[in-house]
C-alpha cells in the first residue's frame, strides 16, 4: 500500500472515530425529548410494529429521506395521527442542524459528512424513541 493511501485510510478512520464520539455525546441529550414523544405516540395508539418498522427503515437505509418518506406515508394513510406524525418529522428534521455542526467540527472538507451525520443522529433518536415507546406500553399494561 502506498503512503498516500495509508494516510487517507488513517484520516478516514480518525474521521469515523470523531464522528461516533460526537454522535454519542449528542445522543444522550435525546433521552428526555424522545421519552415525551414516545408517550404521546402511546397515547395516540401507535402500535409496536409501526415503531419497529420506523426503526428498521432507519437502520437499513443510507438515506434520511427514506425514513421521512415512511413517516409521511404513515401519516398520509391515516396510520399515524397528523399531530404525532408531524412531531416525529420535526424531531428528525431538527437533527439536520446538529449534523451540520458535527460535520464542521469533525471534517469540514467532507461534503457528504453532514448527510451521514444526519442519518446517524436520526437513527439514535429513533432508537431512543422505540425504547421509550415499548417501555411506556409495558408500564401502562401493568396499571
Amino acid at each position: 500500500m502506498n503512503t498516500a493511501a495509508t494516510t487517507e485510510n488513517r484520516e478516514n478512520t480518525l474521521t469515523r472515530v470523531k464522528l461516533r464520539q460526537e454522535i454519542a455525546h449528542i445522543s444522550d441529550g435525546y433521552y428526555a425529548d424522545a421519552g415525551k414523544l414516545a408517550e404521546r405516540m402511546r397515547q395516540a395508539g401507535l402500535k409496536t410494529d409501526q415503531v419497529r418498522n420506523l426503526e428498521n427503515v432507519a437502520y437499513s437505509t443510507d438515506k434520511v429521506s427514506d425514513v421521512l418518506d415512511l413517516a409521511k406515508k404513515q401519516i398520509g394513510r391515516g396510520r399515524w395521527p397528523l399531530d404525532v406524525g408531524e412531531d416525529i418529522l420535526a424531531a428528525l428534521d431538527k437533527r439536520w442542524a446538529e449534523a451540520k455542526q458535527i460535520a464542521k467540527r469533525v471534517d469540514a472538507t467532507d461534503d457528504d459528512l453532514p448527510r451521514r451525520a444526519h442519518l446517524l443522529l436520526c437513527r439514535e433518536y429513533i432508537k431512543h424513541l422505540a425504547a421509550h415507546f415499548v417501555y411506556q406500553l409495558r408500564l401502562h399494561e401493568e396499571r
